[in-house]
C-alpha cells in the first residue's frame, strides 16, 4: 500500500482518502474552515506550478512503494487586518525605550512575519493591521531575558492591552548585547551618591549586577539618580558584605558612560579607574 506523507504550515489541514483497490490517493488542500488557500479554488490540487483542477486528485500507482507528497507553503495568513495595541511599562528612570523607538511582533512560525509599529512617548504602541498568527512582542534591540516579553495571540478579534514589562531594569541591554555596544571606555565617569538600591542580579544565573546611587546636583534639593553595573560571579550578598554597600551609605565608584548618554555606567575592567568601589577592589571582576 502506498503512503501518503503530507508537510504543511500549522494553519492549513489536507484530508486524504485512500481509494479501495488500486492503491490511489485522493487529497484535498484547504484553509481554516474550508475556504481556500493562497488563492487556490476550495478542492483545488496543484501539480507544479499548475492548478490540476477543482476536486479530489488521484495518483495511481502499479507497484509497491512509498509515494511521498509534500506542500511547501509560503506565508500568507487567511485572515487581514487584526489591531494590537498596549504599553512598555515599568521602565527605569535612568534609561528611556524611546531610545529605541519601536515595538517588534516577531511570528513563532519559522520564516513567518516581523511587523515593527513606533513607540509613543507614553511608551504606548499600536500595529493596526497583524496578519493572524503567534507572535512575540519585545521592545526593538532589546534581547529577551532582563524584560518580559509576552506572546500575542492574533486571530480574529483584535488584540489590546499588550504589555511589555521591562521591570525597573536599568540595564536591559544585559545580558546578550556586546558590552562595546553599550559602553564607551573613552569616556570615564565618578560618581559620589548614596546607595538607593543594593546590588541586585539582571536575570540569573548571568552574573550581571546593578545597584543604584543618588547624585546631589550643585543647586540644593537636586538629585540625579545613576546606575551602576558590573559582572561578577561573586554573588551578591557576599559582594555587598565585602564592599559594605547598604542602602544608605556613601559610595564613590568610577566607571565608563554608556554611549546613549544616558545615566548609567559600568565598572567593570575596562579602564585604570574601574574596578573599584569606594578604594575597594571588586572581586572576580571580569573584563570585557
Amino acid at each position: 500500500m502506498n503512503r501518503l506523507a503530507v508537510v504543511l504550515a500549522a494553519l492549513f489541514s489536507v484530508s486524504a482518502a485512500q481509494s479501495p483497490g488500486n492503491g490511489s490517493v485522493a487529497g484535498m488542500l484547504k484553509g481554516p474552515g474550508g475556504a481556500p488557500s493562497m488563492g487556490i479554488p476550495a478542492g483545488a490540487m496543484m501539480y507544479g506550478k499548475t492548478v490540476v483542477g477543482v476536486g479530489p486528485l488521484k495518483i495511481v500507482s502499479a507497484s509497491q512503494g512509498n509515494l511521498v507528497l509534500t506542500f511547501a507553503v509560503a506565508w500568507q495568513s487567511p485572515i487581514q487586518g487584526v489591531k494590537v495595541s498596549g504599553k512598555v511599562v515599568n521602565a527605569a528612570k535612568e534609561w528611556t525605550p524611546l531610545l529605541h523607538r519601536t515595538v517588534r511582533l516577531t511570528s513563532s512560525i519559522p520564516g513567518g512575519p516581523t511587523v515593527e509599529a513606533p513607540l509613543n512617548p507614553d511608551y504606548s504602541f499600536v500595529f493596526e493591521s497583524v496578519p493572524a498568527g503567534a507572535y512575540r512582542a519585545s521592545v526593538t534591540g532589546l534581547p529577551e531575558g532582563g524584560s518580559v516579553f509576552p506572546m500575542v495571540n492574533a486571530v480574529r478579534d483584535d488584540v489590546p492591552d499588550v504589555t511589555i514589562d521591562l521591570r525597573n531594569n536599568p540595564f536591559p541591554e544585559l545580558p546578550g548585547t556586546s558590552y562595546f555596544a553599550v559602553f564607551d571606555s573613552s569616556i570615564q565617569v565618578t560618581l559620589v551618591g548614596v546607595l538607593v538600591q543594593t546590588i541586585t542580579q539582571i536575570s540569573p544565573p548571568s552574573p550581571v549586577l546593578y545597584f543604584r546611587v543618588d547624585v546631589k546636583g550643585e543647586q540644593p534639593g537636586v538629585v540625579t539618580p545613576w546606575a551602576v553595573t558590573l559582572t561578577t560571579k561573586t554573588p551578591p550578598a557576599t559582594l555587598t558584605d565585602t564592599l559594605k554597600l547598604t542602602v544608605g551609605t556613601t559610595v564613590n565608584v568610577a566607571g565608563v558612560a554608556t554611549r546613549d548618554g544616558t545615566k548609567r555606567i559600568s565598572v567593570d575592567n575596562v579602564g585604570r579607574i574601574t574596578g573599584r568601589i569606594n578604594g575597594k577592589t571588586i572581586p572576580n571582576l571580569s573584563r570585557p
